[in-house]
């Protein structure tokens, strides 16, 4: 177990997770804080999500202790274009030690 981690729940209804259809967890270390998110760098972190529709799924104990910065900024990026999925993210937890 790492003190360093980022947790939550998913949920989804309707639609395919594919590659253009998905919810993503990504950080950014050199994100302003506002504007234009698209000129930052966003690095992707996998994490468990569910195999059934209406199934809250623990993400499982995402580590971060590698993510070093002053500012770092998390974010779901949600994409579709064809075959919206409905997510739902709850319970997000946050730990990281300084």
């Amino acid at each position: 177990y790492s003190d360093d981690i980022i947790s939550f729940y998913t949920q989804y209804q309707y639609g395919t997770d594919d590659a253009t259809n998905y919810l993503r967890l990504v950080y950014s270390t050199n994100y302003a804080g506002a504007g234009d998110p698209t000129l930052a760098t966003w690095t992707e972190l996998s994490f468990t999500k569910p195999s059934a529709i209406n199934t809250w799924t623990y993400s499982g104990d995402i580590d971060i202790s590698a993510i070093a910065g002053e500012n770092v900024y998390f974010a779901f990026h949600y994409y579709s274009e064809d075959d919206p999925r409905r997510w739902d993210v709850d319970q997000i937890r946050l730990s990281k030690r300084i």
